[in-house]
């Protein structure tokens, strides 16, 4: 079960990615679009972190707010398709 919901989050990050390169998701908004209590998810999000896959941003009282798949995450997801901004098309 673990391993579904952490290869879940690391497909609504790279999908997230996709149309926003520069920001992060919420976690509470993660949590929503996948049907998962907060708690799990920023479990989850902990273990990515560990694995270098997501990079985290928590908060002055310790608790995970943001995430974003990092290039390492984008490689192991596999392809991602940059609707906007730069992509190797345009290079």
């Amino acid at each position: 079960m673990a391993g579904d919901l952490k290869a879940k989050v690391l497909k609504l990050l790279a999908l997230e990615f996709e149309y926003t390169q520069a920001l992060h998701s919420e976690t509470e908004d993660i949590a929503s679009k996948l049907g998962e209590d907060e708690d799990s998810i920023v479990e989850t999000l902990q273990d990515l972190e560990r694995e270098g896959l997501v990079s985290i941003w928590i908060d002055h009282r310790g608790k995970v707010k943001l995430a974003k798949i990092t290039w390492r995450g984008l490689n192991e997801y596999g392809s991602v398709d940059l609707r906007y901004g730069l992509d190797r098309s345009n290079i």
